[in-house]
């Protein structure tokens, strides 16, 4: 079941990226805001270096897991092209065998 309502509810932050030639240009709505201000390395409240080194994996392990997206998501794209594309040269015997 769903509901419609004639205006919007609360908006939902989409990261979108412009692809040019394979490398991304832009990146809008990330989604984070830069601190206000940066403390100082070694001053109560500043990220040790262990809390350094498991931003650094996090994100490694972010970017990891999206290129196996785009990988998988790549495959499958191609797989369904050879499957169309089987399915096209199939109902074009077919409609060649029929005339």
């Amino acid at each position: 079941m769903g509901l419609a309502v004639n205006q919007p509810g609360f908006p939902v932050p989409r990261p979108r990226g412009l692809v040019a030639s394979g490398a991304l240009q832009t990146l809008q709505a990330a989604g984070m805001l830069p601190p206000e201000r940066v403390i100082a390395p070694g001053k109560p409240g500043a990220l040790s270096l262990e809390d350094l080194r498991y931003l650094k994996k996090a994100a490694q392990r972010e970017r990891n897991a999206q290129a196996d997206e785009l990988r998988s998501r790549a495959l499958r794209a191609s797989q369904e092209a050879k499957v169309s594309a089987y399915a096209a040269k199939r109902a074009a015997e077919i409609i060649r065998k029929g005339n």
